[in-house]
């Protein structure tokens, strides 16, 4: 019977066994680094998303506040029409997965999370305000929508008893704290390469 040397095969054992423990690590590491260029591609797209979202809400201030100071002065000859500043969020929809969460700077996340609440909120108060304009079935001076209070809707609540003023003042204050967000956090997003 021949001799078995176990130290050469416990040699050899050992050596195959680092051999695939180097290469699951080889692989983990090639699969983070393809998730952070994932992750980047995401913060382009939204960056990209908000540099648009700038322009669009940085063009609705001046007309809701033109239409605050109509209403303000001259509230039987406002025309009223809502164009509330239509956000888009696709970029961050489709950055909602774990890849982006976990390879992006959980302040930055946060400040962007916080960014997109906001939009949703404006963007459902021109809804809300959009559907009480329909029911009221008006597009003129906001004392004609005050004169019909069974038509106020859970979105507005007492602001329906005074007129489109405190609407059209939700909707300016909700768009400048959105552009005051977009202005933080745009140079971050250029950062973040």
């Amino acid at each position: 019977m021949k001799k078995i040397d176990w130290t050469n095969h416990i040699l050899e054992f050992v050596m195959v066994v680092v051999g695939i423990l180097l290469a699951f690590a080889l692989n983990n590491w090639n699969e983070n680094i393809k998730d952070k260029e994932k992750a980047i591609l995401y913060l382009d797209g939204i960056r990209s998303e908000i540099e648009d979202n700038y322009k669009t809400v940085k063009e609705a201030i001046p007309y809701h506040d033109t239409m605050l100071v109509r209403l303000r002065t001259e509230p039987k000859k406002a025309v009223l029409i809502i164009k509330g500043a239509l956000l888009k969020d696709y970029a961050w929809e489709l950055a909602q997965n774990d890849i982006f969460k976990e390879h992006i700077d959980q302040k930055l996340y946060k400040e962007l999370s916080d960014i997109y609440y906001f939009q949703s909120w404006l963007k459902n108060h021109n809804k809300n305000a959009g559907r009480l304009m329909s029911e009221a079935n008006i597009l003129g001076p906001f004392y004609l929508v005050s004169a019909n209070p069974e038509l106020a809707n859970e979105g507005f609540g007492n602001q329906w008893k005074r007129g489109w003023i405190p609407i059209f003042e939700e909707m300016s204050a909700i768009e400048s704290l959105i552009k005051k967000k977009y202005d933080e956090v745009l140079p971050k997003l250029s950062n973040q390469k």
